[in-house]
């Protein structure tokens, strides 16, 4: 929630491993492309902070559905493929 609700600059551990999985993910696609011009580097790049910010609430998400899932399966409720169709 920080990172959308407070104006000023907070550090949160999921957003900030967030975008450094994507960053080595781009940079390893740059580097199997082997684009030597800057040109085709930027137009890959410029997708960087949108494609980041949309996988930002999708992991989210998992994170949080994981984490009921866990609290189910420390409730005794089965294993966790069980846990995991219970909490959604």
């Amino acid at each position: 929630m920080r990172t959308f609700v407070v104006p000023r600059a907070q550090n949160s551990l999921l957003t900030r491993f967030v975008f450094l999985t994507s960053g080595r993910v781009f940079n390893l696609y740059l580097t199997f492309r082997r684009n030597r011009h800057w040109r085709e580097r930027d137009r890959v790049l410029t997708f960087f902070a949108p494609v980041t910010l949309l996988v930002l609430p999708l992991v989210r998400v998992v994170c949080i559905t994981l984490g009921y899932a866990l609290i189910f399966r420390a409730l005794g409720v089965g294993d966790l493929d069980t846990a995991l169709t219970i909490c959604g």
